[in-house]
C-alpha cells in the first residue's frame, strides 16, 4: 500500500518550510493581471459638468498609461462610479471601492461637500483619496489620507486682490456664494483677504446649489454702495447669476470663481458673460498664452487629444486639469511602490517636481495640496465671447 503524500516525513518537511515562506513573502499579482484605481464623481445631477470632466480625464489618463504598456506591464483599470453630488451616496461608493473592489487609491470626490463628507471614512479606512476639490479646508487642516489636485480658494483670491481689486482702487466689495462647504470657503478666504487689503464687505448673499433665479440677492446688492461683485459657486448658477444681472441691469464689475469658465459656461451665460472677469488656469487659457511661454505646445497637445478623444462639444475646464493630474500622479506612486496602499500614500506624500497639465506639483507632510495657484493662475476676462487676458484699461 502507497503511503500518503500528506504523511510522508518528507513532505512534512518540504511544507513546515514552504507554508510559511508563502505565508511571509506572498506571491506577487501575475503579469497581465489589472491594477484597479478608483473613482467617484458627480457623472448626473446639477454637478455632472464637473464630474464628467474630472472623469472623462482621469479615464483619458489611464488609457494612455495602458497604450504606454501599463504599469510595469500591468493594465490598469479604472473602476469609477456617480454619485450625484450626493455626499451621502459618495460615502457608499467610497466604502465599496475600499472593501469590495480593493482598490489602492481613489481619484475624487469631484467637489467640495462631497469630499469633506468622506474624510472620516477613508481616515478610518486608511486609503488615500486625491480629490479635485477647491475648498482650502479639504487639506488645511493637513489630513494623512487626503490629498488634492485642484487650486484653493483663499490663494485665488489673493490673486484677484493683487492683480484686480488694489490695482483698481477697490474699496467695497459684494459677496454672492453657493451655501455649501465650497461657497463658505471662498465666502471666508474673500472676507480674509479683503481685511488684509482694508476693503470693506458692504453686502453678503448666499444661494442654494440648486437656484435657478437670484434676482432678489441682485437686486439687494444692487442697492448697496459695493464697486464689485465676487460671486463663488460653480455652474449652472454663476451663468444664471450673469444673465440675472444683466436683466436687473447691475452695472458694477463682476468677478466668477476660475473653475466655472469653459464652453459650458459661455453657452449658460450667453451675451451675459461679456465683461465678466475670473481666473484662467492654463490649461483654459492655453492658446492666449505668449509662444514663447514653456508649456504653450504641451497645453495644446493635451487640449487637442482630450477634444480628439470625447468630441468638439468636450469642455476644457480646470476640472479637465485637475482630473487628469490626479490619475498621473496615482499611477506614478503605484509604479513606485506596488499597490500596498500605505506605500501608496508615503508616495504621494513625497511626489515633488511633478509636471501636470495644472502646474506642477509638490506634496510633503505638510502640504497636501502641492499645487501653488499663482503659477498657472491668470487674470481674464470675456470679450465678445472669448477669453481673453485682462488689462488695466
Amino acid at each position: 500500500m502507497k503511503s500518503n503524500s500528506f504523511t510522508n516525513p518528507l513532505s512534512i518537511v518540504f511544507c513546515s518550510i514552504l507554508i510559511p515562506l508563502f505565508c511571509f513573502f506572498p506571491l506577487r499579482p501575475a503579469m497581465g493581471q489589472e491594477i484597479k484605481i478608483g473613482g467617484v464623481f458627480p457623472l448626473t445631477g446639477s454637478q455632472a459638468f464637473v464630474g464628467t470632466s474630472e472623469k472623462n480625464a482621469a479615464q483619458m489618463a489611464v488609457d494612455e498609461i495602458n497604450a504606454a504598456g501599463g504599469i510595469k506591464g500591468q493594465k490598469v483599470q479604472f473602476v469609477a462610479y456617480d454619485d450625484t453630488g450626493d455626499p451621502s451616496k459618495t460615502v457608499l461608493i467610497v466604502k465599496k471601492l475600499t472593501e469590495v473592489d480593493n482598490v489602492p487609491v481613489i481619484i475624487g470626490p469631484g467637489n467640495s461637500p462631497t469630499t469633506m463628507a468622506v474624510i472620516p471614512i477613508v481616515e478610518k479606512a486608511e486609503i488615500t483619496i486625491i480629490s479635485e476639490a477647491y475648498s482650502t479646508a479639504v487639506t488645511s487642516p493637513v489630513r494623512k489620507w487626503v490629498f488634492k489636485t485642484g487650486g484653493d480658494s483663499l490663494t485665488e483670491v489673493q490673486v484677484y486682490a493683487r492683480d484686480y481689486l488694489v490695482p483698481m482702487g477697490i474699496k467695497k466689495l459684494a459677496v454672492l456664494y453657493v451655501s455649501n462647504p465650497l461657497g463658505e470657503d471662498g465666502r471666508d478666504s474673500i472676507q480674509k483677504v479683503a481685511a488684509e487689503n482694508k476693503i470693506g464687505i458692504v453686502r453678503e448673499e448666499s444661494f442654494k446649489v440648486d437656484d435657478m433665479d437670484m434676482t432678489a440677492q441682485l437686486t439687494r446688492i444692487k442697492a448697496s454702495d459695493t464697486q464689485v461683485l465676487i460671486v463663488w459657486g460653480t455652474n449652472p448658477a454663476p451663468a444664471i447669476i450673469a444673465k440675472n444681472r444683466k436683466q436687473i441691469g447691475l452695472r458694477i464689475p463682476l468677478i466668477q470663481l476660475s473653475g466655472v469658465m469653459g464652453p459650458v459656461y459661455m453657452k449658460l451665460a450667453g451675451d451675459a458673460a461679456n465683461g465678466v472677469l475670473t481666473g484662467g488656469e492654463k490649461v483654459v487659457v492655453a492658446n492666449l498664452l505668449p509662444d514663447d511661454y514653456p508649456d504653450k505646445k504641451r497645453l495644446l497637445r493635451f487640449i487637442d487629444a482630450y477634444v480628439g478623444k470625447y468630441g468638439k462639444e468636450a469642455s476644457i475646464n480646470p476640472m479637465v486639469g485637475y482630473g487628469y493630474d490626479a490619475a498621473m500622479i496615482a499611477a506614478e506612486a503605484i509604479k513606485k511602490v506596488g499597490t500596498d496602499r500605505v506605500k501608496v500614500r508615503d508616495a504621494i506624500e513625497n511626489t515633488k517636481g511633478f509636471l501636470g497639465i495644472s502646474g506642477t506639483y509638490s506634496y510633503s507632510p505638510t502640504d497636501h495640496k502641492g499645487l501653488t495657484t499663482e503659477e498657472y493662475l491668470f487674470m481674464i476676462e470675456i470679450v465678445d465671447g472669448k477669453l481673453v487676458r485682462w488689462k488695466k484699461k
